[in-house]
Protein backbone atom coordinates (compact mmCIF):
# COMPACT_ATOMS: atom_id res chain seq x y z
CA UNK A 1 0.00 0.00 0.00
CA UNK A 2 2.76 2.45 0.90
CA UNK A 3 4.63 1.73 -2.30
CA UNK A 4 1.48 2.37 -4.32
CA UNK A 5 1.00 5.61 -2.42
CA UNK A 6 4.51 6.73 -3.31
CA UNK A 7 3.85 5.95 -6.99
CA UNK A 8 0.89 8.34 -6.97
CA UNK A 9 2.90 10.95 -5.06
CA UNK A 10 5.88 11.03 -7.41
CA UNK A 11 4.27 9.84 -10.64
CA UNK A 12 6.52 6.80 -11.10
CA UNK A 13 4.64 5.24 -14.01
CA UNK A 14 1.34 6.66 -12.72
CA UNK A 15 -0.25 10.10 -12.96
CA UNK A 16 0.35 12.20 -9.84
CA UNK A 17 -2.79 11.86 -7.72
CA UNK A 18 -2.44 13.08 -4.14
CA UNK A 19 -5.90 11.93 -3.08
CA UNK A 20 -5.14 8.35 -4.16
CA UNK A 21 -1.74 8.62 -2.46
CA UNK A 22 -3.52 9.51 0.80
CA UNK A 23 -5.96 6.65 0.31
CA UNK A 24 -3.16 4.09 0.00
CA UNK A 25 -1.37 5.49 3.07
CA UNK A 26 -4.67 5.20 4.98
CA UNK A 27 -5.02 1.58 3.86
CA UNK A 28 -1.50 0.87 5.06
CA UNK A 29 -2.29 2.46 8.40
CA UNK A 30 -5.47 0.38 8.79
CA UNK A 31 -3.39 -2.73 8.12
CA UNK A 32 -1.16 -1.85 11.09
CA UNK A 33 1.75 -0.06 9.40
CA UNK A 34 3.22 2.54 11.75
CA UNK A 35 5.01 4.17 8.83
CA UNK A 36 1.71 4.38 6.94
CA UNK A 37 0.02 6.10 9.90
CA UNK A 38 2.93 8.50 10.25
CA UNK A 39 2.84 9.38 6.55
CA UNK A 40 -0.92 9.90 6.75
CA UNK A 41 -0.46 12.13 9.81
CA UNK A 42 2.02 14.26 7.87
CA UNK A 43 -0.53 14.68 5.06
CA UNK A 44 -3.18 15.88 7.52
CA UNK A 45 -0.62 18.25 9.08
CA UNK A 46 0.10 19.91 5.72
CA UNK A 47 -3.21 19.41 3.90
CA UNK A 48 -1.58 17.44 1.08
CA UNK A 49 -4.13 15.15 -0.60
CA UNK A 50 -6.54 15.47 2.35
CA UNK A 51 -8.20 18.41 4.15
CA UNK A 52 -5.74 19.97 6.59
CA UNK A 53 -6.58 18.78 10.11
CA UNK A 54 -4.17 19.00 13.06
CA UNK A 55 -6.54 16.77 15.07
CA UNK A 56 -6.42 14.01 12.44
CA UNK A 57 -2.65 14.48 12.15
CA UNK A 58 -2.27 13.89 15.89
CA UNK A 59 -4.57 10.85 15.83
CA UNK A 60 -2.52 9.22 13.09
CA UNK A 61 0.83 10.10 14.66
CA UNK A 62 -0.37 8.47 17.88
CA UNK A 63 -1.48 5.36 15.99
CA UNK A 64 1.99 5.19 14.47
CA UNK A 65 3.45 5.49 17.96
CA UNK A 66 1.25 2.67 19.28
CA UNK A 67 2.32 0.50 16.35
CA UNK A 68 5.94 1.01 17.39
CA UNK A 69 6.97 3.61 14.81
CA UNK A 70 8.88 6.00 17.07
CA UNK A 71 8.95 8.95 14.65
CA UNK A 72 5.17 9.03 15.13
CA UNK A 73 5.67 9.51 18.89
CA UNK A 74 8.05 12.39 18.21
CA UNK A 75 5.77 14.01 15.63
CA UNK A 76 2.83 13.81 18.03
CA UNK A 77 4.92 15.46 20.76
CA UNK A 78 6.03 18.24 18.42
CA UNK A 79 2.44 18.86 17.31
CA UNK A 80 1.32 19.12 20.94
CA UNK A 81 4.03 21.73 21.57
CA UNK A 82 3.00 23.68 18.46
CA UNK A 83 -0.57 23.81 19.79
CA UNK A 84 -2.50 24.22 16.49
CA UNK A 85 -6.28 24.60 16.56
CA UNK A 86 -7.94 21.58 18.14
CA UNK A 87 -4.75 20.21 19.73
CA UNK A 88 -4.31 20.92 23.44
CA UNK A 89 -0.86 22.06 24.56
CA UNK A 90 0.02 19.45 27.16
CA UNK A 91 3.69 19.57 28.16
CA UNK A 92 3.48 16.36 30.17
CA UNK A 93 2.02 14.47 27.19
CA UNK A 94 4.70 15.87 24.86
CA UNK A 95 7.41 14.87 27.34
CA UNK A 96 5.99 11.33 27.58
CA UNK A 97 5.99 10.96 23.78
CA UNK A 98 9.61 12.12 23.55
CA UNK A 99 10.62 9.86 26.45
CA UNK A 100 8.97 6.84 24.82
CA UNK A 101 10.80 7.50 21.56
CA UNK A 102 14.13 8.12 23.29
CA UNK A 103 13.83 4.93 25.35
CA UNK A 104 13.30 3.06 22.07
CA UNK A 105 16.50 4.60 20.64
CA UNK A 106 14.92 7.29 18.43
CA UNK A 107 17.53 10.08 18.46
CA UNK A 108 15.10 12.86 17.64
CA UNK A 109 13.05 11.93 20.72
CA UNK A 110 16.10 12.28 22.96
CA UNK A 111 16.96 15.63 21.38
CA UNK A 112 13.47 17.08 21.87
CA UNK A 113 13.49 15.80 25.44
CA UNK A 114 16.80 17.60 25.97
CA UNK A 115 15.24 20.80 24.68
CA UNK A 116 12.45 20.52 27.27
CA UNK A 117 15.05 20.22 30.05
CA UNK A 118 17.09 23.08 28.62
CA UNK A 119 14.07 25.41 28.65
CA UNK A 120 12.31 23.99 31.70
CA UNK A 121 9.15 23.12 29.76
CA UNK A 122 7.06 20.62 31.73
CA UNK A 123 10.21 19.43 33.54
CA UNK A 124 12.73 21.10 35.87
CA UNK A 125 15.20 23.34 34.06
CA UNK A 126 18.43 21.31 34.09
CA UNK A 127 21.23 22.06 31.63
CA UNK A 128 23.15 18.95 32.69
CA UNK A 129 20.22 16.67 31.94
CA UNK A 130 19.63 18.52 28.66
CA UNK A 131 23.24 17.83 27.64
CA UNK A 132 22.84 14.15 28.53
CA UNK A 133 19.79 13.83 26.27
CA UNK A 134 21.38 15.83 23.44
CA UNK A 135 24.42 13.54 23.65
CA UNK A 136 22.15 10.48 23.52
CA UNK A 137 20.46 11.88 20.43
CA UNK A 138 23.87 12.44 18.87
CA UNK A 139 25.02 8.91 19.73
CA UNK A 140 21.85 7.64 18.02
CA UNK A 141 22.95 9.39 14.81
CA UNK A 142 20.55 12.35 14.99
CA UNK A 143 22.63 15.28 13.72
CA UNK A 144 20.65 18.02 15.46
CA UNK A 145 21.35 16.29 18.79
CA UNK A 146 25.07 16.70 18.13
CA UNK A 147 24.55 20.38 17.30
CA UNK A 148 22.55 21.03 20.47
CA UNK A 149 25.18 19.20 22.54
CA UNK A 150 27.92 21.30 20.97
CA UNK A 151 26.07 24.54 21.67
CA UNK A 152 25.81 23.65 25.36
CA UNK A 153 29.42 22.50 25.51
CA UNK A 154 30.49 25.90 24.11
CA UNK A 155 28.32 27.83 26.60
CA UNK A 156 29.61 29.68 29.65
CA UNK A 157 28.22 26.95 31.88
CA UNK A 158 30.42 24.23 30.35
CA UNK A 159 33.28 25.95 28.48
CA UNK A 160 34.45 22.79 26.76
CA UNK A 161 35.37 23.73 23.17
CA UNK A 162 37.18 20.43 22.58
CA UNK A 163 34.03 18.44 23.34
CA UNK A 164 31.99 20.92 21.29
CA UNK A 165 34.33 20.45 18.34
CA UNK A 166 33.77 16.68 18.49
CA UNK A 167 30.00 17.16 18.66
CA UNK A 168 29.90 19.63 15.77
CA UNK A 169 32.19 17.41 13.71
CA UNK A 170 29.91 14.41 14.17
CA UNK A 171 26.81 16.52 13.51
CA UNK A 172 28.37 17.78 10.30
CA UNK A 173 29.27 14.22 9.26
CA UNK A 174 25.58 13.43 9.80
CA UNK A 175 24.76 16.29 7.38
CA UNK A 176 23.25 18.70 9.92
CA UNK A 177 23.76 22.17 8.34
CA UNK A 178 23.91 24.04 11.66
CA UNK A 179 26.63 21.69 12.93
CA UNK A 180 28.69 22.40 9.81
CA UNK A 181 28.24 26.16 10.31
CA UNK A 182 29.45 25.89 13.92
CA UNK A 183 32.36 23.70 12.83
CA UNK A 184 33.26 26.34 10.26
CA UNK A 185 33.44 28.97 13.00
CA UNK A 186 35.82 26.84 15.05
CA UNK A 187 38.01 26.33 11.99
CA UNK A 188 37.90 29.98 10.97
CA UNK A 189 39.23 31.10 14.36
CA UNK A 190 41.31 28.05 15.28
CA UNK A 191 39.25 27.12 18.35
CA UNK A 192 40.02 23.58 19.58
CA UNK A 193 41.39 22.74 16.12
CA UNK A 194 43.81 23.97 13.51
CA UNK A 195 42.92 27.31 11.96
CA UNK A 196 41.75 26.79 8.37
CA UNK A 197 39.85 29.75 6.82
CA UNK A 198 39.45 28.06 3.43
CA UNK A 199 37.82 24.99 5.02
CA UNK A 200 35.64 27.30 7.12
CA UNK A 201 34.42 29.02 3.95
CA UNK A 202 33.66 25.65 2.35
CA UNK A 203 31.63 24.60 5.38
CA UNK A 204 29.75 27.91 5.52
CA UNK A 205 28.92 27.62 1.82
CA UNK A 206 27.63 24.07 2.17
CA UNK A 207 25.60 24.95 5.27
CA UNK A 208 24.10 28.02 3.57
CA UNK A 209 23.18 25.96 0.51
CA UNK A 210 21.34 23.62 2.89
CA UNK A 211 19.35 26.55 4.35
CA UNK A 212 21.36 27.18 7.50
CA UNK A 213 20.86 30.82 8.43
CA UNK A 214 24.01 30.73 10.54
CA UNK A 215 26.00 29.38 7.59
CA UNK A 216 24.77 32.19 5.31
CA UNK A 217 25.45 34.82 7.97
CA UNK A 218 29.01 33.63 8.63
CA UNK A 219 29.70 33.45 4.90
CA UNK A 220 28.38 37.01 4.58
CA UNK A 221 30.66 38.15 7.38
CA UNK A 222 33.64 36.67 5.52
CA UNK A 223 32.72 38.80 2.50
CA UNK A 224 32.07 41.94 4.57
CA UNK A 225 35.43 41.74 6.35
CA UNK A 226 37.44 40.66 3.30
CA UNK A 227 40.00 43.06 1.75
CA UNK A 228 38.12 45.98 0.22
CA UNK A 229 39.76 45.76 -3.21
CA UNK A 230 36.69 43.86 -4.42
CA UNK A 231 33.67 46.19 -4.66
CA UNK A 232 31.32 43.22 -4.81
CA UNK A 233 32.19 42.11 -1.27
CA UNK A 234 29.62 44.37 0.42
CA UNK A 235 26.82 43.54 -2.01
CA UNK A 236 27.54 39.82 -1.65
CA UNK A 237 27.59 40.17 2.14
CA UNK A 238 24.27 42.05 2.15
CA UNK A 239 22.68 39.40 -0.05
CA UNK A 240 23.88 36.62 2.25
CA UNK A 241 22.58 38.44 5.34
CA UNK A 242 19.24 38.77 3.56
CA UNK A 243 19.17 35.01 2.96
CA UNK A 244 20.21 34.34 6.57
CA UNK A 245 17.37 36.53 7.83
CA UNK A 246 14.92 34.73 5.53
CA UNK A 247 16.05 31.49 7.22
CA UNK A 248 15.16 33.05 10.62
CA UNK A 249 18.73 33.77 11.74
CA UNK A 250 18.30 36.66 14.19
CA UNK A 251 21.91 37.86 13.95
CA UNK A 252 21.67 37.83 10.16
CA UNK A 253 18.63 40.14 10.37
CA UNK A 254 20.52 42.52 12.66
CA UNK A 255 23.55 42.55 10.35
CA UNK A 256 21.30 43.25 7.36
CA UNK A 257 19.86 46.20 9.27
CA UNK A 258 23.36 47.61 9.75
CA UNK A 259 24.06 47.27 6.01
CA UNK A 260 20.97 49.42 5.38
CA UNK A 261 22.08 51.99 7.97
CA UNK A 262 25.59 52.20 6.48
CA UNK A 263 24.59 51.81 2.83
CA UNK A 264 26.95 48.89 2.37
CA UNK A 265 26.13 46.84 -0.70
CA UNK A 266 22.65 48.36 -0.99
CA UNK A 267 21.04 51.82 -0.77
CA UNK A 268 20.82 53.47 2.65
CA UNK A 269 17.36 52.94 4.13
CA UNK A 270 16.97 53.62 7.85
CA UNK A 271 13.29 52.62 7.88
CA UNK A 272 14.14 49.19 6.48
CA UNK A 273 16.99 48.97 8.97
CA UNK A 274 14.49 49.40 11.81
CA UNK A 275 12.39 46.58 10.41
CA UNK A 276 15.35 44.21 10.38
CA UNK A 277 16.61 45.31 13.80
CA UNK A 278 13.13 44.57 15.14
CA UNK A 279 13.09 41.12 13.56
CA UNK A 280 16.57 40.39 14.90
CA UNK A 281 15.68 41.57 18.40
CA UNK A 282 12.47 39.53 18.44
CA UNK A 283 14.51 36.47 17.45
CA UNK A 284 16.94 36.92 20.34
CA UNK A 285 19.73 39.04 18.82
CA UNK A 286 21.17 41.32 21.51
CA UNK A 287 22.81 43.41 18.79
CA UNK A 288 19.45 43.80 17.05
CA UNK A 289 17.89 45.16 20.26
CA UNK A 290 20.83 47.52 20.86
CA UNK A 291 20.74 48.81 17.28
CA UNK A 292 16.99 49.38 17.54
CA UNK A 293 17.58 51.38 20.74
CA UNK A 294 20.09 53.52 18.85
CA UNK A 295 17.55 54.08 16.06
CA UNK A 296 14.98 55.35 18.59
CA UNK A 297 17.63 57.55 20.23
CA UNK A 298 18.65 59.23 16.96
CA UNK A 299 15.35 59.03 15.12
CA UNK A 300 16.84 56.96 12.30
CA UNK A 301 14.09 55.75 9.98
CA UNK A 302 11.29 56.95 12.26
CA UNK A 303 10.45 59.10 15.27
CA UNK A 304 12.70 59.54 18.29
CA UNK A 305 11.30 57.81 21.37
CA UNK A 306 13.19 57.78 24.67
CA UNK A 307 10.80 55.27 26.22
CA UNK A 308 11.31 52.81 23.36
CA UNK A 309 15.05 53.41 23.50
CA UNK A 310 15.11 52.35 27.17
CA UNK A 311 12.89 49.34 26.43
CA UNK A 312 15.27 48.06 23.75
CA UNK A 313 18.37 48.78 25.85
CA UNK A 314 16.87 46.63 28.60
CA UNK A 315 16.18 43.83 26.11
CA UNK A 316 19.74 44.08 24.81
CA UNK A 317 21.12 43.91 28.35
CA UNK A 318 18.96 40.90 29.23
CA UNK A 319 20.30 39.13 26.14
CA UNK A 320 23.90 39.74 27.24
CA UNK A 321 24.86 42.96 25.43
CA UNK A 322 27.40 44.72 27.66
CA UNK A 323 26.97 48.14 26.08
CA UNK A 324 23.21 47.87 26.52
CA UNK A 325 23.71 47.34 30.27
CA UNK A 326 26.25 50.19 30.37
CA UNK A 327 23.88 52.65 28.73
CA UNK A 328 21.07 51.76 31.18
CA UNK A 329 23.53 52.27 34.05
CA UNK A 330 24.46 55.72 32.73
CA UNK A 331 20.80 56.69 32.39
CA UNK A 332 20.18 55.76 36.04
CA UNK A 333 23.36 57.56 37.09
CA UNK A 334 22.51 60.75 35.23
CA UNK A 335 18.75 60.91 35.78
CA UNK A 336 16.28 62.54 33.41
CA UNK A 337 15.04 59.86 31.02
CA UNK A 338 15.13 57.46 33.97
CA UNK A 339 14.73 58.52 37.58
CA UNK A 340 18.17 58.95 39.15
CA UNK A 341 18.96 55.80 41.17
CA UNK A 342 22.51 55.00 42.29
CA UNK A 343 21.59 51.46 43.38
CA UNK A 344 20.14 50.58 39.98
CA UNK A 345 23.09 52.27 38.27
CA UNK A 346 25.46 50.11 40.31
CA UNK A 347 23.62 46.91 39.40
CA UNK A 348 23.78 47.68 35.69
CA UNK A 349 27.43 48.80 35.85
CA UNK A 350 28.20 45.47 37.55
CA UNK A 351 26.33 43.48 34.90
CA UNK A 352 28.07 45.43 32.12
CA UNK A 353 31.43 44.68 33.73
CA UNK A 354 30.57 40.96 33.95
CA UNK A 355 29.81 41.13 30.22
CA UNK A 356 33.37 42.37 29.54
CA UNK A 357 32.47 46.06 29.15
CA UNK A 358 35.71 47.27 30.75
CA UNK A 359 34.70 50.91 31.12
CA UNK A 360 31.92 49.81 33.48
CA UNK A 361 34.17 47.98 35.93
CA UNK A 362 35.58 51.03 37.72
CA UNK A 363 32.06 52.40 38.23
CA UNK A 364 30.84 49.00 39.43
CA UNK A 365 33.51 48.88 42.15
CA UNK A 366 32.51 52.36 43.39
CA UNK A 367 28.82 51.55 43.83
Amino acid sequence: CLKMGSFFKYGNGYPVDLARMADYYARGCRLGSGLGCNLLGSLYATGEGVPKSPVSAKENYEKACRYGYMAGCVNSGVLILQNPQGVTRDLAAARDHFQTACDKKEGSGCTYLGQLYLLGMGVPKEAGKALDYFSRGCALQFGSGCTKAGELQMSKAHKNPEAAARSFNKGCELKDPEACAYLGQLQEFGIAMKKDPSEAKRLYTWACDKKSGKGCRQLGLLHETAPKDNKNNYSEAANLYKIACKYEDAEGCSMLGMMYILGRGLPKDAALARRYFEKGCAGGSAAGCFNQAAAFLRGDGGPKDDGKMVEYLRKACQLGHGRGCLQIAKLYEKGGILKKDSNQAGLFFKKACELKEKSACAKASQK
